[in-house]
């Protein structure tokens, strides 16, 4: 944990009482081991870059960093005394965001052929990205050192 503390991992006494608030980004860029940073990686490169080319690069770097700053506070909040890196927070933000477009156009019409294709899409996505969650809720119980659990939340 002190090297972690030290290259600026998420450290809920230096952020509020030390207003080092950049500690609440930089631990997207850390992680603590090998499998770790691979778990995140993958993750990024496979659903990350799906759902960049759907989304556009703009919106997908908004909902990354959003996601991954309100891990940081969830974390410091709930954990403050535990030094934790990582980029689920925002991996999971990700999913967050696809379900919430996926539930939100459940709503939309399905009368064309088209219609009735994007919704089987979306049906399919959905299954992806809840697999997804439920691999990286699994992952949450593998211990990576000092890690915080709620980044996953």
């Amino acid at each position: 944990p002190d090297g972690l503390n030290h290259w600026g991992g998420k450290n809920g006494v230096l952020i509020i009482e030390d207003g080092e608030w950049w500690r609440m980004i930089t631990p997207i860029f850390l992680h603590a081991g090998i499998f770790h940073l691979v778990g995140n990686v993958q993750v990024q490169l496979d659903m990350g870059a799906f759902f960049e080319k759907e989304w556009g690069s703009l919106n997908w770097l908004i909902i990354y960093i959003t996601s991954a700053i309100g891990g940081s506070i969830l974390s410091t909040i709930s954990k403050p005394d535990i030094v934790s890196v990582g980029s689920s927070g925002a991996v999971c933000g990700l999913f967050g965001a696809k379900m919430t477009e996926v539930f939100l156009r459940c709503c939309e019409p399905n009368d064309t052929l088209q219609e009735r294709a994007a919704r089987a899409v979306r049906r399919a996505e959905c299954g992806g990205v809840l697999c997804s969650v439920v691999l990286v809720g699994l992952m949450s119980f593998i211990p990576f050192g000092e890690s915080s659990q709620t980044f996953h939340v």
